[in-house]
């Protein structure tokens, strides 16, 4: 659907019409869908085109959160991506900045944090 935010799925190794200087991290708008069904996908930082199957791709989630949410880190992560730094299991912290990471005033977590 245009208007759709999108990512090639993990699973996909190489897209069938390549990466145009993408990657996995790289999240994309669809702006049009060719008669063959392939999706034309805008990203602020392409400077090509970029094409995808549908079949390689997923809806990208936006973040369940907000700046002013109170957060603590999920009991199932042993080791938070960027560390533990002064943050703890029992820690609350709140969401000052979102981008690609939550960052909870200088700790970057993405998808290791549940709201309260």
């Amino acid at each position: 659907m245009v208007g759709q935010r999108i990512k090639v799925k993990n699973s996909v190794k190489q897209p069938r019409f390549g990466w145009s200087g993408h990657d996995h991290a790289s999240i994309g708008t669809i702006s049009a869908t060719d008669a063959d069904g392939r999706l034309r996908i805008y990203t602020p930082a392409g400077s090509k085109a970029w094409v995808l199957d549908p079949s390689e791709v997923e809806i990208f989630e936006e973040h369940k959160f907000h700046v002013g949410d109170w957060v603590t880190v999920l009991e199932n992560v042993s080791t938070p991506t960027h560390q533990w730094g002064n943050v703890c299991h029992s820690s609350i912290r709140v969401v000052h900045h979102i981008e690609d990471e939550v960052s909870l005033g200088g700790f970057l977590l993405y998808g290791q944090v549940m709201a309260l």
